[in-house]
């Protein structure tokens, strides 16, 4: 069977543990996946010892940086070898089938499009994870834009996709976000990491939806859809 999908997880372990959430990911994916998907595992190259391989993993290994430039790199890496490409972070646990639905979407939205399941946690408002055609990836040049640092990217999906007409909420297919402001993980010094650029990644947002980019962004994503 082709694998039509990447599912990108980039991971720090800092020496906190979250090898260990990596480990539970790839876990529930085996046992949930169809088959059309294939896992990417997202690593730093002064972290990854603390790593265990995995049969059918694929590893990326790269100079640390933040969470949009990681991801955005491994997505540029692989958006023509994918015609989609997905991103959970590793404190989320599937625990639903959800790969061919999602397709299911995609072919009938003219192979273009953004999902996302139920985190448990913000549900429909925010896609915490996602997936989308890796076209949207190809045309915008990035999955997440590069202003940011880690915070609102998922604003950014669900921006996008509104504004588009090319997103869609499957609230039976469960994406266990288990993070501290639901109670479900420690808010260890990963997180405390990602918070400390809240207020600079909000600045940043708002300035991407003000000067032009975001409407320039829509208008690609219209003209991808209109081919």
């Amino acid at each position: 069977m082709k694998k039509e999908i990447l599912v990108i997880v980039p991971s720090r372990s800092a020496g906190v543990g979250r090898e260990k959430n990596v480990e539970r990911f790839i876990q529930h994916w085996m046992y949930f996946t169809e088959g059309y998907s294939d896992i990417c595992i997202s690593l730093d190259d002064d972290d990854e010892h603390y790593y265990d391989r995995y049969k059918n993993v694929i590893y990326t290994i790269n100079p640390n940086e933040r969470f949009v430039p990681k991801l955005n790199r491994a997505a540029l890496q692989f958006k023509d070898t994918y015609r989609c490409i997905a991103f959970f972070g590793d404190d989320h646990v599937i625990q639903s089938q959800w790969e061919s639905l999602m397709l299911k979407y995609f072919n009938e939205n003219n192979n273009i499009g953004i999902c996302y399941g139920n985190d448990l946690l913000q549900g429909e408002r925010l896609p915490t994870a996602v997936c989308m055609t890796s076209n949207i990836i190809g045309s915008l040049g990035y999955m997440v834009p590069n202003n940011l640092l880690h915070m609102y990217a998922d604003n950014f999906w669900i921006d996008l996709g509104k504004a588009t007409n090319c997103i869609k909420y499957f609230p039976d297919i469960i994406w266990e976000h288990r993070h501290p402001d639901n109670g479900k993980a420690a808010r260890d010094t990963q997180y405390q990491y990602a918070a400390a650029v809240v207020n600079q990644d909000k600045v940043e947002y708002q300035k991407y939806l003000n000067n032009g980019q975001f409407i320039n962004d829509i208008s690609i994503i219209n003209s991808l859809k209109n081919k």
